[in-house]
C-alpha cells in the first residue's frame, strides 16, 4: 500500500509530466499525450483498487473456498489457452510481455524490491511445500521449455545468449 505522501509524490511526478508534455508538444499530439497519459493513470489507477479489493476479498475467504475458486480459475485458463491457435498465442504473449516491461519501466526501485522480494517469498514457500514428485515434473518442464527455446533461436541469438553468459 502507497501512503499518502507517496501517493502525492506519484500525483506531483504525474502533473510535472503532463505540463512537461504540454509544453514541447503540437496541440494536437500534446492533446494525444495527454489522453493516453490519462488513461493510463486511469488504468493503474483502477488496477491498484482492484488489487486492493481482491486483497480484502482474499483475507476474509475460507482457505477452502480459496482452494476451489483457485482450482476453477486454473481450469479456466487451461481449458482457453488449449483452444486458442498458436498465433493467437504468441499474440497474447507478446502483449503480456509489453504490459510487464512497461510497468517495470515505470516502477520505482523501492516499488521493484518490494515486488522482488515477495516473488521471492511465494516461490521459496511453493517450492517448501512440493513434493519431490512435483519438484523433478516442474524441473523437466524447465528443461523442456529452454531446450524448445534454444532450438527456436537461430545462431545470432545463440552466439549473443553465449556471450552474455560467459561474461
Amino acid at each position: 500500500m502507497e501512503s499518502p505522501s507517496d501517493n502525492e509524490d506519484r500525483l506531483s511526478q504525474e502533473r510535472a509530466k503532463i505540463q512537461e508534455i504540454r509544453e514541447q508538444e503540437e496541440p494536437a499530439a500534446r492533446e494525444q499525450q495527454l489522453e493516453s497519459e490519462r488513461a493510463r493513470v486511469t488504468w493503474r489507477r483502477e488496477q491498484e483498487d482492484r488489487a486492493e479489493r481482491a486483497e480484502i476479498s482474499r483475507e476474509q475467504e475460507d482457505p477452502a473456498e480459496r482452494e476451489q475458486r483457485l482450482a476453477g480459475n486454473r481450469a479456466r485458463v487451461t481449458l482457453r489457452r488449449e483452444q486458442e491457435d498458436p498465433a493467437e498465442r504468441e499474440q497474447r504473449l507478446a502483449g503480456n510481455r509489453a504490459r510487464v516491461t512497461l510497468r517495470r519501466e515505470q516502477e520505482d526501485p523501492a516499488e521493484r524490491e518490494q515486488r522482488l522480494a515477495g516473488d521471492r517469498a511465494r516461490v521459496t514457500l511453493r517450492r517448501e511445500q512440493e513434493d519431490p514428485a512435483e519438484r523433478e515434473q516442474r524441473l523437466a518442464g524447465d528443461r523442456a521449455q529452454v531446450t524448445l527455446k534454444r532450438e527456436q533461436e537461430d545462431t545470432a541469438e545463440r552466439e549473443q545468449r553465449l556471450a552474455g553468459d560467459r561474461a
